[in-house]
């Protein structure tokens, strides 16, 4: 995907990438709408996603207000745990 800067990639940098309750966050400098876009989709993809499998899965808080983002599978073999 940054290939498609052709020559502006020099201007793309990653700043951060994180997760934040139970999902992706990932922030740029120097994209473009395209580029963005992605960004975007994976972000809204990650909340679906199992963090530990990548089978589909959904968001749960635990008691003490931690987010993941799992699979029945993974959160019953105990990954839920932090």
């Amino acid at each position: 995907m940054v290939a498609a800067l052709g020559d502006g990639a020099s201007d793309f940098q990653v700043v951060q990438v994180k997760e934040k309750f139970g999902g992706l966050r990932f922030y740029a400098d120097g994209s473009t709408d395209e580029i963005e876009a992605a960004i975007n989709l994976a972000g809204e993809l990650s909340v679906m996603t199992c963090e530990i499998c990548g089978n589909p899965g959904s968001r749960e808080e635990d008691a003490t207000g931690w987010w993941k983002t799992l699979c029945a599978t993974c959160r019953m073999a105990g990954q839920w745990q932090r």
